[in-house]
């Protein structure tokens, strides 16, 4: 499944999982869950700003610190060129994605 590319039972079990954590009050988890999320795939970026505006302040602070955590990895590792090739495809990426 991951092989293809498909990574949305991934992303949905992420979510489950921090739903039922924020209604269970583990703030924590809650927040490490949605930034594992955000770093799969940062379209869902928007949640930590969502959360923080309907008072879910803890969360939203672990949310984002766990996203940048995790996007530190790849700069410890490989160095800032990693992103900015990143950077360089997704502005490349004209005629692949079609």
């Amino acid at each position: 499944m991951l092989y293809l590319g498909q990574i949305y039972t991934p992303l949905v079990l992420a979510c489950i999982v921090a739903w039922l954590r924020l209604e269970k009050g583990d703030h924590l988890v809650a927040g490490i869950m949605i930034g594992l999320l955000i770093s799969m795939k940062p379209n869902f970026a928007v949640w930590p700003v969502l959360l923080f505006l309907a008072g879910h302040r803890m969360p939203s602070v672990v949310t984002i610190a766990t996203a940048v955590v995790i996007a530190a990895v790849p700069l410890v590792i490989f160095g800032p060129g990693i992103h900015l090739d990143w950077l360089h495809l997704v502005a490349t990426d004209d005629g692949r994605s079609s």
